[in-house]
């Protein structure tokens, strides 16, 4: 059976807290692989995605000219969950909640 949405409201499950942080738990389960000497699932796949988006990040900074500057970043929800958190933690920031718009 299939479902149909609007795609609002697709978009809103998308970027529910919830699921972005249900996107990136299938990743977590690697960090268990290897051992305590050579802990390969954290040191091997993870510490790449979380560099991936600390690059991406650094991107952004890198094209704001103004503190006035309004930024739309589209990305999948395993990053966006990361992505939220570095954003929000920069003094250099202000990040508006999509669900705002998706209403």
């Amino acid at each position: 059976m299939a479902y149909f949405l609007p795609l609002n409201e697709y978009l809103a499950y998308l970027n529910s807290p919830q699921k972005q942080a249900r996107a990136i738990g299938r990743w977590l389960v690697t960090t268990k692989r290897g051992s305590n000497t050579e802990p390969i699932g954290a040191d091997g796949f993870i510490t790449r995605y979380f560099n991936r988006n600390v690059r991406i990040y650094s991107n952004v900074q890198r094209i704001v000219d103004s503190k006035n500057d309004r930024i739309l970043i589209i990305y999948g929800a395993t990053h966006m969950y990361i992505l939220k958190q570095l954003f929000e933690a920069s003094p250099e920031f202000k990040v508006k909640d999509v669900m705002d718009y998706l209403k």
